[in-house]
């Protein structure tokens, strides 16, 4: 920037090279020298500086400014170590924007980017046997606890500490030849679709082994017996069959706090109940106080 005797100029500073704000307090610095220093009265790091001349006067000609006569000249900058400076918090307006399923949250960002409950690891096809970092829980809208998550749900991502030997940004789990390409085949666009979940699966029934009677049953369709449908009989591998067509079956409504006064003594793996605080079925896994499980989220075992 030349030297001008009657102008002056001030700071300003971006974090996407866009939209500038004002880091210059008070009047513009006169552009009378061959060197000019600029207080930067603003502590935020910012990746794009400009001097913008503010016209002749030092408190800034607004005139000269809004139609840019006056110039703008761009500087570059060292980023501050502290606090540090992370470019994809600011992504440029428009570029890394898209927001698939609305959260707030860009796609970039997101681990679940289409909201469907299944993390964009999965969806995108990643597959490494390590280096998975998974949540301890998830939880749903309410702040309660979905129970154990798998690396299929929301929240699984690759682990950010995890080995890159060559700094290239793949971790090494998915590029172990370190050649810049993955080594798996990206499926990323289910991941921006929430027509398709494929972090569910439907377990088939087991239809091989001894075939069982089920030897009691209650039903509000007046049938029991050989004579009458042969019912429950027909209904094979249960130890007791619930029908109806216009009643349904409530198990035991329990809080939160009445299931944990349960004796440990009493519980029993496949206990069931149905948690009203958590609103869902819920389902002792290993009879003890801490196997139990709530059962809201379609997943694989």
């Amino acid at each position: 920037m030349s030297s001008n005797g009657s102008a002056f100029g001030k700071l300003y500073g971006s974090v996407d090279g866009v939209s500038y704000i004002l880091l210059t307090s008070g009047n513009g610095i006169a552009l009378n020298t061959t060197s000019v220093t600029f207080a930067n009265a603003v502590t935020t790091p910012y990746r794009y500086y400009q001097i913008r001349s503010v016209g002749t006067v030092a408190t800034g000609d607004a005139i000269a400014f809004n139609t840019g006569t006056a110039g703008i000249q761009e500087i570059s900058s060292v980023i501050a170590v502290t606090p540090v400076y992370l470019a994809s918090a600011h992504p440029k307006p428009g570029m890394c924007s898209v927001d698939t399923d609305g959260d707030g949250v860009p796609n970039h960002l997101d681990l679940n980017s289409d909201g469907d409950g299944c993390s964009d690891l999965v969806e995108s096809g990643v597959s490494p046997a390590t280096d998975i970092s998974t949540p301890a829980s998830v939880t749903n809208n309410n702040g309660l606890s979905y129970g154990i998550a798998t690396f299929k749900l929301s929240g699984s991502q690759l682990n950010p500490m995890a080995t890159d030997a060559n700094n290239d940004g793949l971790n090494d789990s998915v590029d172990p030849d370190q050649n810049g390409i993955t080594n798996y085949t990206s499926t990323y666009a289910n991941a921006i679709n929430m027509a398709i979940a494929n972090c569910f699966c439907y377990v088939p029934a087991a239809t091989s082994g001894i075939v069982l009677d089920t030897p009691q049953g209650i039903t509000s369709l007046g049938r029991a017996g050989v004579n009458a449908d042969n019912w429950p009989m027909v209904r094979k591998g249960a130890w007791t069959a619930l029908e109806a067509k216009t009643k349904g079956f409530v198990p035991n409504r329990l809080t939160i706090g009445q299931i944990n006064l349960i004796p440990a003594g009493d519980l029993r793996e496949g206990m069931m109940v149905y948690n009203i605080s958590s609103d869902c079925l819920y389902i002792n896994t290993d009879g003890t106080p801490t196997g139990w499980k709530c059962f809201n989220t379609q997943a694989c075992p």
